[in-house]
């Protein structure tokens, strides 16, 4: 069973507002050949997966590198890192997928390449109480999941905020312009736009932005528009020309074009595959 929470929970930290834990879905089921499209998809997901087999092989290709993924380790891939999954030998997989952000749509977690750690019953017992607590879709159940996630992530982050965070002064300094492309992404977000929320000139408050969180102000906004209309792709049923306006791209064709090269496939296609694994059928 593939349970959906779509949840937040929020966290206060040293030099930040918030960091928001977002739980979006997991399960434990077995899988054949067929899972991930017999892997011939290259998938881009903007959410991190956090893998734990309980028998069999998955061949992952990502970043130019080819991962074995073998019982007996915790697997975190990173969002944002296009990759192949492959079920080599038929399968028990724990997956969950979520984010961590320090501001709206900065995953601390996206970026570089899958990474494991070592992995014992007691993390498998840990994850079915997850995925069961999460099931549960309960207020006291999805506090314990998160705290669970928590718990298994905790050993893929750095022990120092300065070396996980962006610059917090940087950070405070662009809080105005972060906080319109999260409320206002459909509308007016041009580096001008943006660096008038700041008082800042627009040379300058691009420069600034690009070396506090990573990405240009362009980016950013290109980034916060595509999760938002994935979102609405895989939870609405809205017609795909219909939520590219909602998302700031009122040209349908313009709209296609953008999510096809953020994610490498179009509207449609995602919404017909869920972006999910497929589980192997019941005899």
């Amino acid at each position: 069973m593939v349970m959906d929470t779509y949840r937040r929970v929020k966290i206060m930290g040293p030099g930040i507002r918030e960091l928001t834990w977002r739980l979006l879905a997991g399960a434990c089921e077995p899988y054949d050949a067929a899972w991930a499209n017999y892997g011939n998809e290259l998938i881009r997901d903007d959410y991190s997966r956090l893998y734990l087999l309980e028998w069999g092989r998955v061949s992952l290709e990502a970043a130019d590198e080819t991962f074995a993924l073998e019982p007996g380790k915790l697997w975190l891939i990173p969002g944002g890192v296009p990759a192949r999954y492959r079920c080599t030998e038929p399968m028990r997989l724990n997956w969950v997928h979520f984010n961590v952000f320090v501001i709206p749509e900065v995953d601390l977690l996206a970026g570089g390449i899958p990474r494991a750690m070592p992995a014992d019953t007691a993390s498998v017992d840990r994850f079915h109480a997850m995925l069961e607590a999460m099931r549960a879709n309960q207020p006291m159940a999805f506090a314990t999941a998160i705290a669970v996630l928590g718990q298994m992530v905790a050993p893929f982050f750095s022990g120092d905020w300065d070396a996980l965070l962006p610059d917090a002064g940087n950070l405070q300094r662009l809080r105005p312009a972060v906080d319109r492309i999260a409320s206002q992404f459909a509308d007016d977000c041009s580096v001008h736009a943006l660096a008038d929320c700041v008082n800042l000139h627009p040379v300058y408050f691009s420069r600034l932005f690009t070396r506090t969180l990573g990405v240009s102000p362009a980016a950013y906004v290109r980034e916060v528009r595509m999760r938002r209309a994935a979102i609405r792709l895989t939870s609405t049923a809205l017609p795909v020309k219909t939520i590219g306006a909602e998302c700031g791209y009122p040209d349908p064709y313009h709209f296609s074009r953008a999510f096809k090269r953020h994610t490498g496939v179009s509207p449609q296609a995602y919404r017909l595959a869920l972006r999910r694994p497929t589980p192997v059928s019941a005899a």
